[in-house]
């Protein structure tokens, strides 16, 4: 029997056992890949014989190194700062205020990271106005941090104008899809979740960046931004969501990947039944060829028979014609002789003749 357990890290959510498998095993892997490596080839060859595949491991370890490690140590991944993971004691008393609270503060971040504006928020089921003023901006690029503790935030929208009537207002929604907003890697965006840009925040810094370089006309001009938001701070049934939301996208790729290849296998099948048919049409042409040519050849001798037929019907038609000249003399000469004069005087004798003859 093999017992894991890792308890280094808490959360109040959802977590799927294979993925705690996969990091025992893969800390086990980091610190002893060189005695490994002489039974195993990667990783893959190791966590496969825990009958997790190719493709979960991927999976695994994007949320490993994209999510869990900014989590733990921050967006900069400054792993020998350790000083950064001291915990600050408190009594029970206060841990237990802590838990009834749903304070959250909201703040602008410069662009080297100091804090310029912090407002203070609450977790609510309804959208709140969160309100920024500046007297003037030297940047054309505003760091918004909308929550400092784990949460899941919905932003409806954010507005920013200035008391410039010649500048434009900027506005990201849901009319305008949200366009050009970036943000960090320390949050994990939800896709279809109604109208609003929804995340998971897993660390205290995540941040949106918002272009205001159309407000800057004027680099004194003062300038509001309301940010709109409704935080809940209990992750529990959202990073489930998340969580298994990322392993479904992989079943959906799983499939789309089966039927591409199931479709490849139908389109083979078809190729081959076409290169039969083009085979069975080749065989029948060449059959048809061969007899044409039989034709032809036949042709060619009925050509030939009929051309001599022809050379004899002109020697028979030449043959003729001599013969027809010489009945056409012998009649002219018959008709002379039944003419003439002595035929006639020499009928009473030739009359005789038959008589004495009979």
């Amino acid at each position: 029997m093999k017992i894991i357990i890792d308890s280094e890290w808490v959360f109040h959510s959802y977590v799927p056992v294979t993925f705690i498998v996969f990091r025992s095993v893969y800390s086990f892997w980091i610190k002893y890949r060189l005695l490994l490596t002489n039974h195993f080839s990667s990783l893959f060859e190791l966590l496969e014989k825990l009958n997790i595949d190719s493709k979960q491991t991927e999976l695994f370890l994007s949320v490993e190194e994209e999510f869990f490690q900014s989590f733990v140590y921050g967006d900069s991944n400054e792993r020998l700062k350790f000083s950064r993971f001291s915990k600050k004691k408190i009594n029970f008393y206060q841990f237990d205020e802590i838990l009834k609270s749903n304070k959250f503060n909201s703040r602008i971040y410069s662009r080297d990271g100091l804090i310029i504006k912090s407002a203070e928020g609450f977790a609510d089921s309804n959208f709140n106005e969160i309100i920024f003023n500046f007297d003037h901006v030297s940047e054309d690029l505003i760091c918004i941090g909308p929550v400092d503790q784990q949460a899941y935030v919905q932003i409806e929208s954010i507005t920013i104008y200035s008391d410039d009537l010649l500048c434009d207002q900027v506005s990201y929604n849901s009319g305008n899809n949200f366009k050009d907003i970036q943000y960090s890697n320390n949050l994990i965006f939800i896709e279809n979740s109604g109208n609003e840009f929804s995340f998971l925040a897993f660390n205290n810094e995540p941040k949106l960046f918002i272009d205001i370089s159309k407000l800057l006309k004027s680099r004194k001009t003062n300038i509001t931004l309301v940010l709109k938001l409704k935080v809940d701070l209990n992750l529990t049934q959202y990073y489930r969501q998340a969580f298994i939301g990322k392993l479904n996208e992989e079943e959906i790729i799983k499939r789309k990947i089966f039927d591409k290849d199931s479709e490849i296998t139908k389109l083979k099948q078809e190729m081959l039944n076409l290169k039969d048919i083009q085979s069975e049409y080749k065989n029948e042409i060449s059959l048809l060829s061969s007899q044409l040519k039989n034709m032809t050849d036949e042709i060619k001798v009925l050509g030939e028979k009929i051309s001599n037929y022809k050379i004899e019907i002109d020697d028979h038609i030449s043959v003729n014609k001599d013969y027809k000249e010489q009945i056409n003399e012998l009649t002219n000469n018959l008709q002379e002789i039944l003419n003439s004069t002595s035929w006639k005087i020499t009928a009473p004798l030739r009359g005789i003749k038959k008589i004495i003859g009979k």
